[in-house]
């Protein structure tokens, strides 16, 4: 067997054609090959960077935005990962030529020094030198660098911990509205009416539920009219889409029903329930009916309208119903207590869209002395009016019959929040009778019934509590009985909202790390190579020609594996040791790897 020749292998050499490179610069260097990767990366975190910016201003991801965002992210630090891994590949293919030219070395470790650009041969190096106890100069910086390779192909994976894309989950109710139609409220069908005292006595318990939601209506929401600024609309606050009108005194009062989603309620934009009333001062002296006459621009004036003894027994007439409480049940009504009354004709129901009712409030009731049964007394008298939605597009109350609708609004017409009530029945009439103790608190107008001439104010007051007494009783029902869906839709719908949320402090630290991370290694391989020749990384053909000094044995076949060749090579003994030549003028004229003496 030949034995193995001791030559050397110039690159670039001297009698070569090629231009010789000057020592000591960067030209012999492919820091552009490094330079446009660093900026391939550093646009691509850009454009990164520009992904997230625009998803998270987005809002709400749609399915396809959602999923165009994950290709993108998921492309875009591949592409990242990929121009970092092809950056260290080329930094870890340049640090081979220092550390050979450092040190003599063995051939076996040669070989795994030119392989070492790749995370396998770092490791294959490290493992040798761990096996043989020597760890050198050498194994640290391939160390080093296989760590640096790691972290930087994988550092792209950082930036997954600054952006999230957050669920809000919303749960969608289907609308839902107070059932009128329960029995916690009303359900008198007409024809179970006997259209006589029988049905307000049967249905007294009824009543007297309306009374307490009134009642609780009133606590939530006072309604009050403040006579020093009629417009203002204090006691509104708890109720959404309440309003008032005031047109001298005549006061209208308008409540939508509440729908609801959920626990959150709104106004229904369909559903509603006007109330309003006008009144009018009058006064009963013994058999004489007196109204006063209000003439804008002129003062209030009083004329003669009737004669009691002329009323003829069945009239709805407010004087003739007064007349007979305080003729038949003077004990009941000889009190300081703010009285109001109101007739019960549930014989007289219509089913037109507007239920009215004429009420009186009555205050300063005196026996007319040597006329026993004959009084004087001032009262007002209010026609208060119930209107709902038309009856032939939709009913009145959700749930409840066009005509159930009917009954009750008129009941309601003669509910309120009071103390004591009295119903009085004869054959000829039905009256019900309300009793307010003017210390109550209830409603600060009652305390002051402001019935004298001079007050502009006295007929508005008494028209905004007749006109808000039906008001009360519903707005403290609504929401308080069971509820019934408006629609067949589907009782929930659970919606999903997606939106980005990037954490810019985290996101901008992790990009800038991995593009100043990259510089900063960068620099310092090309400054450590500056001294040292490194072959073109493009050309395997150079490294070729440099391993021709090893590779030329007769013992070779090309068939070996690394083991085998391993063994063959170690049986020469001499390490090897890579030599740049340099001319006279300090250029770069050859290189060659050649055996080492030492």
């Amino acid at each position: 067997m030949a034995p193995i020749r001791n030559m050397a292998v110039s690159v670039n050499s001297a009698e070569e054609a090629a231009p010789h490179r000057r020592t000591g610069t960067w030209d012999h260097l492919p820091w552009k090959h490094v330079a446009w990767r660093f900026v391939a990366s550093t646009l691509l975190c850009v454009i990164l960077g520009v992904i997230l910016f625009v998803f998270e201003r987005m809002g709400v991801l749609e399915t396809w935005e959602r999923r165009g965002f994950n290709t993108l992210s998921i492309l875009l630090s591949s592409l990242v990962s990929l121009s970092l891994g092809s950056l260290l590949g080329l930094l870890g293919g340049m640090l081979r030529w220092p550390l050979l030219e450092r040190s003599p070395a063995s051939p076996r470790d040669v070989d795994l020094i030119l392989a070492m650009a790749e995370p396998t041969g770092a490791l294959r190096l490290m493992w040798r030198h761990t096996r043989d106890w020597r760890w050198t100069f050498t194994t640290w910086i391939t160390t080093l660098y296989l760590l640096l390779n790691i972290i930087g192909r994988l550092s792209i994976a950082t930036l997954g911990l600054t952006f999230d894309t957050n669920e809000d989950v919303t749960i969608e109710y289907s609308a839902m509205a107070t059932d009128w139609g329960s029995q916690d409220w009303f359900s008198l069908p007409v024809g179970d009416l006997a259209g006589d005292a029988s049905d307000y006595r049967e249905y007294g318990s009824t009543h007297s539920r309306m009374n307490d939601y009134a009642m609780r209506g009133l606590l939530m929401t006072p309604i009050s009219l403040d006579e020093s600024d009629p417009s203002s609309e204090r006691g509104f606050e708890q109720i959404e889409g309440l309003t008032r009108v005031l047109n001298e005194s005549h006061v209208v009062y308008s409540y939508p029903f509440r729908e609801f989603r959920g626990n959150v309620s709104s106004p229904s934009e369909t559903m509603f329930l006007r109330s309003s009333s006008s009144c009018t001062r009058k006064r009963i002296d013994g058999a004489d009916i007196y109204e006063t006459i209000v003439t804008q621009g002129e003062e209030p004036r009083e004329e003669l309208v009737g004669d009691i003894d002329n009323i003829p027994p069945g009239s709805l007439s407010i004087a003739a119903i007064l007349d007979q409480i305080f003729d038949n049940n003077r004990d009941e009504t000889d009190s300081e207590e703010f009285t109001w009354a109101a007739e019960i004709d549930l014989t007289s129901m219509s089913n037109s869209p507007s239920t009215c009712l004429t009420t009186a409030f009555l205050a300063d009731q005196e026996e007319v002395p040597d006329q026993p049964g004959r009084y004087r007394l001032v009262y007002m008298e209010c026609e208060s009016c119930l209107t709902g939605p038309d009856p032939a597009t939709r009913p009145s109350f959700h749930g409840l019959s066009t005509e159930n609708s009917t009954y009750v609004s008129n009941i309601l017409l003669m509910l309120g929040t009071f103390q004591a009530d009295s119903d009085f029945f004869s054959e000829t009439r039905s009256t019900a009778f309300r009793l307010y103790v003017t210390d109550s608190g209830l409603t600060t107008l009652l305390t002051d019934p402001g019935f004298s001439d001079d007050d502009s104010y006295s007929r508005q007051a008494m028209a905004h509590i007749a006109a808000r007494l039906p008001i009360l009783a519903v707005v403290g029902a609504d929401g308080e009985l069971p509820m019934m869906q408006l629609s067949n839709e589907s009782s929930t719908v659970v919606i999903v909202n997606t939106k980005l949320g990037v954490r810019w402090d985290r996101a901008i630290g992790v990009l800038g790390g991995i593009l100043g991370g990259q510089l900063l290694v960068s620099v310092l391989v090309l400054y450590w190579c500056k001294q040292t020749f490194v072959p073109d990384y493009r050309s395997q053909v150079t490294t070729a020609a440099l391993l021709k000094t090893v590779v030329v044995s007769d013992k070779l076949t090309g068939v070996e594996k690394m083991s085998d060749l391993a063994s063959i090579l170690e049986e020469h003994r001499k390490p090897l040791q890579y030599q740049p030549k340099r001319d006279a003028d300090g250029q770069w004229c050859g290189a060659e790897l050649t055996w080492s003496s030492k």
